[in-house]
């Protein structure tokens, strides 16, 4: 296909007709070049002629439309509204529009978008409130762009938290804590205090696991830190004795190294002396 949008020169002159016994009749050339001619032109929504055409028609205001069909679903199309009187003719030179849906293409389209977006596809949801703002292939309806605007955040809000709600039940301690938060707020699910509360608690339970390994396996912070949760019952049964039985233990190790720290010290002191001797 030629890239070169071709020009429709419109030519309007209106003729007064009057007469005594005559009404007043204003006539439409319509020239056409290159790949326009043959195009088909409507004349307030009735198809008049195809380009190019000397019109005869009553004076008036009139909704010119000049369509150059592209196939199936493509056209290039020119829209104008004139005045004509009897007395003052008029000359307009335009050009066609690059190719562009046809109506019938553009109601297909938004039929098949709204059957996704039912079906729960979010992307779709979002071109039907595009579709409705714009009026293209659905009557323009501000109130249907924003309700499919609202549908489209609402379900994205709902597959987010669904994410992590899958996180959560594989395990991941903080995905808890925000599913937590989600359902403390209601944001992507229905507001519910209990299982927020649940799944707190479930967090501090896991994380007190995860600890209590890190601690069986000598790590000094963690005995620290389940000496705090059996003190606090964060995440475990409060336990005073196991408490103390934790913080001891850390202490024990604690002071271990700072023995073997202080004995390596004088190793190397002694040495050093040695060397001067």
């Amino acid at each position: 296909m030629d890239n070169r949008t071709p020009l429709l020169i419109l030519s309007v002159i209106a003729v007064s007709l009057l007469s005594a016994n005559a009404f007043a009749e204003s006539m439409i050339r319509i020239g056409c070049v290159g790949e326009a001619e043959g195009a088909k032109v409507f004349i307030n929504g009735e198809f008049a002629d195809n380009c190019p055409a000397n019109l005869f028609i009553e004076p008036g205001r009139k909704r010119i439309r000049v369509v150059q069909s592209l196939g199936e679903d493509y056209e290039r199309v020119f829209e104008t509204e004139l005045v004509l009187r009897a007395d003052s003719p008029k000359r307009v030179n335009v050009e066609l529009s690059q190719p562009r849906l046809t109506a019938e293409a553009k109601r297909a389209r938004a039929d098949r978008t709204l059957s996704e977006a039912r079906d729960g596809n979010i992307e779709a949801m979002r071109r039907m409130a595009s579709f409705y703002r714009e009026g293209s292939g659905v009557e323009k309806n501000i109130a249907k762009a924003e309700g499919w605007d609202n549908k489209a955040r609402s379900a994205e809000l709902a597959s987010e938290a669904d994410a992590v709600r899958q996180r959560a039940e594989r395990g991941s301690v903080d995905a808890m804590r925000e599913l937590a938060g989600l359902y403390e707020e209601g944001r992507g699910v229905d507001r519910d205090t209990e299982k927020a509360a649940r799944w707190r608690r479930k967090a501090e339970e896991s994380e007190a696991d995860l600890t209590l390994i890190r601690a069986k396996s000598g790590e000094v912070e963690a005995m620290k830190a389940m000496s705090e949760r059996y003190a606090e019952g964060k995440g475990v049964e409060k336990d005073q004795s196991k408490s103390e039985e934790w913080a001891s233990r850390a202490d024990e190790i604690t002071q271990a190294s700072l023995n073997e720290k202080k004995a390596t010290e004088r190793r190397q002191q002694a040495r050093k002396e040695l060397d001067y001797l």
